[in-house]
């Protein structure tokens, strides 16, 4: 649900209060964060927290990212504000119970993290967790490893009134919808709330849910701003670039992202630009009729992202850019992260139908190309 620019929680009427006596203005819960610094920061900044607002971070500080005592050095200092609580994680969980000189000066601090906050708003309970609860076991009673390790034995046997918000199972595992879209998600017929978005994925975000009006914030990714799509004629790479364009379309990015094609060689094929556009035609994608430039190692230096068409036209790129030196380019691939070779439609007899297939391939493969490449 988007309603002038923000966003909220999908059927999550059910969980939010109806009467905000918590004494604050915003309850904020946030989700597992895995050491990724700049993610946090760039949601912080969204969140413009006061203090009519109280902060619950969920656990998992630590791990997997490349900022971890940023991050941990960061949750404490805010967890010396009256209105900021942070909760315990499996990650610091693991680590309180082994010796690891990597975080020994966090060991305090890890130590004396809650396994659970609980708050009454509006008459109901509302439980904020890492990983779970058992069902009708008063929280004192509660076993710690489950409050952070659980998963499927909590969010498919939970069927409780009082309100869990918990992370630790990041969203992707609920299938195709929250891969391609990660966001906070509530468990169908479950007072459950899910907030663990993937932060430690490529495209996967930290993401904070309003408890009182169900509205969410989550950090930006970083964008790779530039891609030129190089072929040995310009019918691939022509195809690409407006595939591409179409498919970054279907996004709200923070900036544009400038897309290009090139070629190899002094080659350029009208008739092949032809048949390339008669198909973008045919999937209502709009163009723009040029002829393509030939790559050069300016191009190399003003583009971040360079992708070869195929496994010659790589070789090719090779040798022009002395090796590929920054580690720019790439070929395309497919959703398992396998190299495809897009088929030249120029060898083929029957050039639309082989034209119709390079279409197929190159817009699923421009689809992972943006989830896995340009976002970081």
């Amino acid at each position: 649900m988007n309603t002038s620019g923000k966003n909220f929680v999908e059927n999550i009427d059910g969980l939010l209060p109806t009467v905000n006596d918590s004494g604050y203005k915003r309850v904020l819960a946030i989700g597992d964060i895995h050491g990724n610094f700049d993610k946090l920061i760039s949601l912080w900044e969204k969140l413009n927290v006061t203090d009519d607002d109280f902060v619950i971070c969920l656990g998992d500080y630590i791990d997997r990212g490349d900022k971890v005592d940023e991050v941990v050095e960061w949750v404490q200092a805010q967890s010396a504000k009256k209105n900021f609580i942070a909760l315990m994680g499996n990650h610091e969980h693991e680590f309180t119970n082994l010796i690891i000189s990597r975080f020994h000066r966090f060991f305090k601090f890890f130590k004396k993290l809650p396994y659970c906050h609980t708050m009454i708003i509006g008459g109901r309970k509302y439980i904020f967790v890492h990983g779970g609860i058992v069902n009708g076991v008063p929280l004192e009673e509660q076993d710690k490893n489950f409050m952070v390790w659980a998963r499927e034995e909590f969010y498919n046997a939970y069927d409780g009134e009082d309100v869990v918000i918990t992370g630790h199972t990041p969203i992707q595992v609920f299938g195709k919808s929250y891969q391609e879209n990660p966001r906070p998600l509530r468990i169908p017929g479950r007072n459950i709330l899910m907030l663990d978005t993937g932060s430690f994925l490529k495209r996967g975000y930290i993401s904070c849910v309003d408890i009182i009006s169900g509205q969410y914030w989550q950090n930006d990714l970083k964008i790779i701003d530039s891609v030129i799509f190089v072929d040995s004629n310009n019918c691939r790479s022509f195809m690409a670039k407006y595939i591409m364009l179409n498919v970054l379309n279907d996004y709200t990015l923070p900036k544009k992202i400038e897309i290009d094609y090139a070629v190899c060689t002094d080659s350029y094929n009208k008739g092949a630009v032809k048949f390339a556009a008669d198909c973008l035609t045919k999937h209502n994608i709009p163009f723009e009729k040029s002829a393509a430039k030939t790559f050069t190692l300016d191009d190399y230096a003003k583009f971040k992202c360079v992708v070869a068409m195929d496994k010659n036209i790589l070789w090719q790129l090779q040798k022009i850019t002395n090796g590929d030196p920054e580690y720019k380019l790439c070929l395309l691939k497919d959703r398992q992260g396998s190299d495809v070779e897009i088929g030249n439609p120029l060898k083929f007899d029957a050039q639309k139908n082989s034209f119709e297939s390079v279409f197929i391939k190159i817009h699923g493969c421009c689809y992972t190309l943006f989830v896995n490449k340009l976002q970081e």
